[in-house]
Parts: C-alpha cells; structure tokens; sequence
C-alpha cells in the first residue's frame, strides 16, 4: 500500500494501492500514520510523496463508497481532512512527485504538500469533486484554493475543470514540470535543497504559513456539514450515477 525509503535523510514515501492509488480509508489513514511516524523521527529532515506513472493519485475510491454502507463515508471525510491536514502541517519540507494524473483528492493531496513537481505530457490535473456531486473536506478546499487566484479557484472548483500540466503550471497548481523519467529525481533535489534549511526555522515558518488555511477551512464548513452531505440520499445517487458513467 505504502513504500518507505528510508536510507537518507530526505524519506521517499511511495503509494503503491491498485492501478490509480485510489484513496479509501486504508491507504488514507496508511499516509497519515506514516507522514506521522516520520515526522516523529529526528533523522527525516524531508518526505518526498510519489505515486504511479500512470497516476500519482486518482482521487477517492467511488466504487468503494457505493458499495459500503453510509457510516463508511462518514470514517471516509474523516480520514480525508485528517490526512489532508497531517501532510500540510508536517514540520519538514514535504514535495510531491507527480508523476502522472492528479485528480479530486489526489491533487488536494499534491497541493499539501510544499511544493510540487509535475511531469510533462499528458497527465492530468483537477479538482473534480463536484463533478461526481460531493463536497470538499475543509482544509481540501482551503488548501488547494490557496495556491491560485480566486477566478482560477473558481473554475477549477466550481466547474471541476482538468488541466494540463503546462496549464496547471501557469494557474499556480504545481511549482514546476520535469521530463516523465526525471520527476523523482527533480523533487529529491528539492527536497534536499530545503532540508539543508535549519529545522527548526522550517518548521515555525510552516506553521505561520498554514495557520490561516486552517482558519480558512474552520470558517467555510465543519465536518459535521461535509459528511451530512457526502451520507445524503441525493449524494448517493450521483456518486452511483457517475460510477455507472465511468
């Protein structure tokens, strides 16, 4: 589910859970857990977080959450703001390795992260969750609006617009692009760059930067008001009806 590197200081956390990384419960509680541990040890001074080629994160598990019953979605929001909030307040620079598509929670998941580093071609980037007809987590919204302009935010939200990696770039979604062959390597460099940065001046400076976007997810919507909604009745058929679609 989980690959671990640990034989440096900056730790590569790979997720290896089916063909798109799909995110259920497992594997979401499986980054949190994991972000936490390392985080934890003095000897991680940055995470690198990679996915697949084909993906590096396709977004929530849909068929997973038709086929549960609806107390799995409510541990589902849960999970989803627990881990979302984990990576964004890790103490030690976190890049994403995007080495593929990025959609609906897997790029909430990339934009997380500290900084991201796409591949160039054909991957795509979006923030779908409305085109399946469920709403966001709080600090999903929050932290992804944050990396681009209102008008954008609009869009990608409102509209459930996919991207390209080259349009992604210039909206502010990801910080740069790399060959396909050279994702990895490009966000390693990174993240050694910034663990070369004292720690504890990295981790104050992070905890200013994301204190007003976990004001900003605590204002717009509780996770009382996001799983009332992901368990509702109209919820489940448009979850239903986009599987079928897909």
């Amino acid at each position: 589910m989980i690959h671990v590197d640990d034989s440096a200081a900056v730790r590569r956390v790979t997720l290896d859970h089916g063909p798109v990384n799909a995110l259920d419960v497992e594997l979401l509680d499986a980054i949190t857990d994991t972000v936490e541990e390392l985080c934890a040890d003095r000897a991680t001074r940055a995470i690198v977080l990679a996915g697949g080629e084909r993906a590096f994160c396709a977004g929530v598990d849909l068929r997973r959450v038709v086929d549960e019953p609806p107390s799995y979605r409510v541990g589902l929001v849960s999970s989803l703001d627990r881990c979302f909030t984990r990576v964004l307040t890790a103490p030690v620079p976190t890049v994403a390795a995007i080495g593929g598509h990025a959609i609906a929670g897997g790029l909430v998941l990339a934009a997380c992260c500290d900084h991201r580093v796409a591949t160039t071609g054909k991957a795509r980037l979006g923030v779908t969750e409305l085109a399946v007809g469920v709403p966001f987590p709080p600090v999903a919204h929050a932290a992804t609006a944050r990396l681009v302009s209102a008008a954008a935010a609009n869009r990608l939200m409102l509209d459930a617009t996919l991207v390209g990696t080259d349009e992604a770039l210039a909206l502010g979604l990801v910080d740069e692009l790399a060959e396909p062959d050279d994702v990895l390597s490009r966000a390693t460099a990174v993240a050694e760059r910034r663990a070369a940065i004292p720690a504890a001046a990295y981790a104050l400076t992070k905890r200013q930067l994301s204190a007003p976007v976990l004001a900003t997810a605590r204002d717009g919507a509780t996770i009382s008001d996001v799983t009332g909604v992901w368990t509702s009745d109209e919820t489940t058929d448009a979850i239903r009806a986009f599987v079928e679609r897909m």
